[in-house]
């Protein structure tokens, strides 16, 4: 389902940056395909909080920030005038593969390092292309809807698996 989303959106965000003229009910379309996909992706999101691993943070956290990067597009679709939508898709396609490889990866539901490390290097990228493109978050936008236990739960399974001790005498 999720990579259907991803191709559809993909095409019709194409078809938006060759197209002359756009009308509301195309963006209105591509921005409920946004909105499934990343609907999708906070259930993958929460899976990946529920996995007691070393490698679940990274993978998490590109599973996050292609969020993050979904609602910017979203945003930036909802509230820019319509002279701007050609470039809001030749933006959104500069991310797209980005966002697929992180999302083939996260789908996976693997613990491996070299897993973890690929999600980590495409999320690196994923972040470069989308502050190149706007549509990336700001550091207050990021952070808002952090949730505080999530973090510190990760923590403390770094905590477990570096065997350092919770309380230091």
């Amino acid at each position: 389902m999720t990579n259907q989303l991803l191709a559809e959106i993909e095409n019709r965000v194409k078809n938006i940056d060759t197209e002359d003229r756009v009308d509301d009910t195309v963006i209105d379309t591509v921005i409920d395909y946004l909105t499934k996909l990343k609907n999708d992706l906070l259930k993958v999101e929460k899976k990946w909080l529920n996995i007691d691993h070393e490698n679940s943070y990274s993978i998490y956290y590109g599973v996050r920030s292609v969020i993050l990067v979904l609602e910017k597009i979203i945003e930036r679709f909802q509230t820019e005038s319509i002279d701007n939508v050609s470039q809001i898709a030749k933006d959104t396609l500069l991310v797209i593969p980005f966002i697929n490889y992180i999302i083939q990866d996260a789908m996976q539901y693997k613990t491996n390092d070299d897993l973890a490390e690929h999600i980590l290097e495409m999320t690196d990228q994923l972040d470069e292309k989308a502050y190149d493109a706007n549509l990336l978050k700001s550091s207050e936008e990021y952070l808002h809807d952090i949730d505080k236990n999530t973090i510190l739960k990760f923590f403390d399974g770094m905590l477990e698996i570096m065997e350092v001790p919770k309380k230091i005498p």
